[in-house]
């Protein structure tokens, strides 16, 4: 069973690829920042889901020429990743104490 469970997460995954390359065209001024927004998209997604702290809330300073990074393609990108990796089960080290606080309550 682990097998088709680790099948379905690859399918998943590569679905989620092809979603994400054919629903975005990265603007030209966020390529340069592109990686790090993305993360700190992730990072948000993962301080909402797991310390219920909303994105609107969280203190995110700026990302190169952007001083709000949420209004970005990428990082809004990077939120969807962090919802889908949440999803599927692959959660940083720094947030599994918290997953494992959510599983049980």
């Amino acid at each position: 069973m682990k097998t088709s469970n680790f099948i379905r997460e690859i399918e998943a995954e590569e679905r989620f690829k092809r979603d994400i390359e054919s629903a975005s065209k990265i603007p030209a001024d966020e390529k340069e920042y592109g990686s790090k927004l993305n993360e700190a998209g992730r990072k948000a997604y993962f301080e909402e889901y797991f310390n219920g702290i909303k994105v609107e809330n969280q203190e995110i300073g700026s990302i190169g020429p952007f001083a709000d990074p949420r209004t970005t393609v990428s990082f809004k990108e990077g939120y969807a990743r962090g919802e889908f990796l949440v999803k599927v089960g692959v959660v940083p080290s720094q947030y599994q104490a918290e997953e494992n606080d959510n599983k049980t309550r």
